[in-house]
């Protein structure tokens, strides 16, 4: 008897269908002894066991330095929309991660009955992104603000990590807050196929704009920093050849809206 046929869900899966059919890929949570109850332990969002512990979370102390100022560095759409006021922003190279598609969106760029992909940060290599000063004094009001977006204790923690400029090999870093995935978010996704991928990025929509246009916006901002990303670039071409086989953007995803910037009204 020949063996099943692992078969791709449709095109249409909701996100709780995609995780099923991820089920396979998922690696254990917890090490070799893990239960394998992925569903119940994303939904706690406890702290990481050994196994998945932040490579370098932590700088040593001494190890990095401050170049006046709070920084925060961002990888994903904070490159082009950061959504509050800084005073100086540069390139920089977080190291020990590297920028991957692995999180299922359900609000910004897609829905519970059709996610949508967005970045986020996963264990290895490198990753060169941006970095922004916090304009002074409006620290509190900056960081309430974004860890409101980036869901902190529910799919990331913020925490300080050493950054350098790019090419400057191990000269003087700067401490920058970082947002750091949580592995065991039930959104993040391990594994998922290059044609998964593709589908979710081609039909993805949310209250904030499409998965596809936020693909195509930040690798223009990484264009403009010579930052290369084949693997990001090959999604595009990918998912933009899907959406044209399938009649084109979703339905009511014509306008980009974006993510809502802080108020900076306030004092």
């Amino acid at each position: 008897m020949s063996p099943p046929v692992a078969r791709r869900p449709p095109f249409s899966a909701g996100l709780r269908g995609l995780r099923r059919a991820n089920r396979f890929l998922q690696p254990p949570l917890f090490g070799p002894e893990s239960s394998g109850n992925f569903s119940q332990s994303a939904h706690h969002d406890v702290e990481p066991t050994k196994p998945n512990h932040h490579p370098a979370e932590r700088p040593a102390p001494g190890r990095g330095i401050d170049q006046g100022g709070t920084w925060v560095f961002g990888y994903g759409s904070l490159i082009w929309n950061p959504g509050f006021p800084f005073t100086e922003r540069r390139p920089a190279v977080l190291g020990g991660y590297h920028r991957a598609y692995k999180i299922y969106s359900t609000r910004n760029r897609g829905m519970p009955d059709a996610p949508g992909m967005v970045v986020s940060l996963a264990p290895g290599k490198s990753c060169t992104g941006m970095i922004f000063r916090i304009e002074e004094g409006r620290e509190a009001d900056v960081f309430a603000y974004l860890d409101q977006r980036e869901g902190v204790d529910r799919a990331h923690r913020r925490v300080r990590m050493p950054v350098l400029p790019p090419g400057a090999g191990r000269g003087h870093p700067i401490n920058a807050w970082t947002y750091l995935p949580i592995l065991t978010y039930c959104n993040y996704i391990w594994g998922v196929p290059a044609w998964r991928k593709a589908e979710l990025v081609a039909r993805g929509h949310g209250k904030t704009g499409t998965s596809l246009e936020y693909l195509r916006r930040m690798l223009q901002e990484l264009a403009l920093m010579d930052v290369a990303e084949p693997e990001l670039e090959r999604l595009l071409q990918e998912a933009q050849r899907l959406q044209a086989a399938n009649g084109g953007p979703p339905k009511g995803a014509e306008t980009e809206v974006g993510v809502p910037h802080m108020d900076n009204s306030k004092a």
